[in-house]
């Protein structure tokens, strides 16, 4: 079996100790433009896809800046307290993102990332949206995964569907 590596992240619950609720997430990203939004986003979800592949260490420092002096200081003081690397940003992160920008975020003329603002937003919606995704698997989800087989069947579609 291949190593598997711990992957630990943090919301804003982790961080400030308040979780983030979801009309906060999109009122932080009402007036940042959507395109600028989506494109960040997707070169940082390729890149962390390259960085994995290849094996390249994977240096988030700079997006760690991006955060707001308060929150940075709180993000730091949280990866401090963990026995694992924590990283800010993550795959399916991006995913919801993206997903995120392209409903909420402002369809042309929004602050792009070259403002210090709208890149503040961008790395807050980052912790906002891990305070939404599962960090830890339902019990009954837990108990499953400990029975499921190590190689899996190939899945047969119903009769009648292909």
């Amino acid at each position: 079996m291949a190593d598997l590596e711990v992957l630990v992240t943090s919301g804003l619950k982790d961080t400030v100790g308040r979780a983030s609720s979801v009309d906060e997430l999109t009122d932080s990203l009402v007036g940042v433009d959507r395109d600028a939004l989506i494109r960040h986003s997707v070169r940082v979800l390729n890149s962390l896809a390259a960085d994995r592949r290849t094996g390249l260490a994977d240096d988030q420092e700079v997006f760690v800046r991006w955060l707001s002096a308060d929150v940075r200081a709180r993000f730091q003081g949280f990866r401090a307290r963990r026995q694992t690397r924590v990283r800010l940003l993550q795959p399916a992160q991006q995913l919801v993102l993206v997903h995120a920008a392209a409903r909420y975020a402002k369809p042309g003329g929004g602050r792009t990332l070259a403002e210090p603002a709208a890149r503040k937003v961008w790395a807050l919606a980052c912790l906002q949206i891990n305070d939404h995704i599962m960090k830890t698997p339902p019990r009954q989800l837990a108990s499953e995964v400990g029975r499921m087989p190590s190689t899996l069947s190939p899945r047969k579609p119903p009769d009648g569907n292909c």
